[in-house]
């Protein structure tokens, strides 16, 4: 049987959740130029959207806070899914701080810097240049 693959899968991580002490599990992929994100599955068992989120999109929904010296909600991140589930954007925030695309407000845990646009452009070639295995993977 042949396969058609459409992502490579580089990584499978955990990321602590923002407000819980509990963790959302994600995979980071690519195809040949771009890298996405796909959450699993939140250990508590809440709803989350399984879509595969370009970088590109999560960037795009907060380009307009990298030269701001105020930090942002995870409101921003609604945009990056049609099947919109009430945790995703705080799951995708989670996930891009524990990937150093975000950092924590010190003076609000739940709020965010964004990382400046140089760290995002290193992580994408970092990630393209990353060997990895086909996903989905074969029966």
């Amino acid at each position: 049987m042949t396969h058609s693959y459409t992502h490579t899968l580089l990584r499978h991580e955990k990321a602590p959740k923002i407000v819980s002490k509990s963790k959302v599990e994600f995979f980071v992929l690519k195809d040949h130029c771009e890298v996405y994100i796909q959450m699993i599955k939140d250990e508590k068992g809440g709803t989350l959207s399984d879509e595969i989120i370009a970088l590109s999109t999560a960037l795009r929904s907060v380009m307009p806070n990298f030269n701001s010296n105020e930090s942002i909600s995870s409101r921003p991140f609604e945009e990056c899914f049609t099947q919109y589930k009430t945790n995703s954007p705080g799951f995708l925030a989670a996930v891009l701080r524990k990937l150093g695309l975000l950092k924590v407000d010190p003076d609000d845990s739940e709020r965010h810097f964004v990382a400046d646009p140089s760290v995002w452009e290193k992580f994408k070639n970092d990630m393209l240049d990353e060997d990895g295995v086909p996903y989905p993977p074969a029966d």
